[in-house]
């Protein structure tokens, strides 16, 4: 029994890597940027912890001066088929430091591989449109990357949201985002966040040139300095992509942005 054990162990540590790597890859910030199915998930983690566990064999073999005699290591998973000699058991207890010293290794190198993978690929592929994009769509469309030509540096988000039996517009700038386990949008947190209610605007409010334009559109500022919103409360959720244009110096000698 307890050969068994330690064979579902080391198969479990072995294929660790390969769940890592992935996790580290599909992850960032605090979104899952991609979801796939368990099997397929699997199935790939398999065949990255072949990758790895290969790289790792490759650099204790060529650049350090231990060795492994892996025909001990095939008879503690084989369990009882091929049963374990007292030498065989000795160098078993005394290589334990440097096996728990490969794990650890080799799980760290797996989370920093797949964080360098990550970033090249969205330094290389960064859009929706891109050639090899994540099979994400929220992630893209909340992050401002559809394309080339539309890529934000902050986006404006406009929604109505119903409060009782009425129906408020809020407008201001998404900050972040949250999906949910499938996948979908979970919250939204909004900054400069701006509210009114979802009515005609007097045309003697929307001529008054003293007050701000959103105030002439009857939008009041919120007092606080991030709202989180449920999208399941959202309706017609907008988004408008945004860039910061420099504009020519003025004579003051000050740079504007709009």
């Amino acid at each position: 029994m307890t050969g068994a054990i330690v064979a579902v162990g080391i198969i479990f540590t072995l294929l660790m890597p390969g769940f890592i790597f992935q996790k580290a890859l599909l992850r960032t910030e605090n979104t899952q940027i991609e979801r796939r199915p368990f099997t397929v998930m699997s199935t790939q983690a398999l065949g990255l912890a072949i990758i790895i566990n290969s790289l790792g064999i490759c650099f204790v073999k060529y650049l350090t001066p231990l060795t492994v005699d892996y025909s001990i290591w095939l008879k503690v998973i084989l369990n009882k088929s091929l049963p374990l000699v007292p030498d065989e058991i000795a160098i078993i207890e005394n290589s334990i430091p440097y096996v728990a010293s490969y794990i650890v290794a080799i799980f760290l190198f797996s989370r920093i591989l797949g964080s360098i993978v990550q970033k090249l690929w969205f330094e290389y592929f960064p859009y929706k449109d891109s050639k090899f994009s994540f099979d994400t769509p929220w992630y893209y469309e909340l992050k401002g990357k559809l394309s080339k030509d539309s890529d934000a540096e902050f986006i404006v988000a406009s929604f109505v949201q119903d409060i009782g039996n009425t129906a408020y517009i809020y407008r201001g700038i998404l900050q972040d985002f949250y999906l949910n386990k499938d996948g979908y949008l979970d919250r939204i947190v909004i900054s400069n966040c701006y509210k009114r209610a979802f009515e005609n605007i007097s045309s003697d409010q929307f001529c008054n040139e003293e007050l701000p334009f959103l105030e002439q559109m009857g939008f009041v500022l919120l007092n606080a300095d991030r709202y989180v919103f449920k999208y399941s409360e959202i309706k017609n959720l907008s988004l408008e992509y945004q860039k910061m244009v420099k504009q020519e110096e003025t004579e003051s000698g000050l740079s504007q942005f709009t």
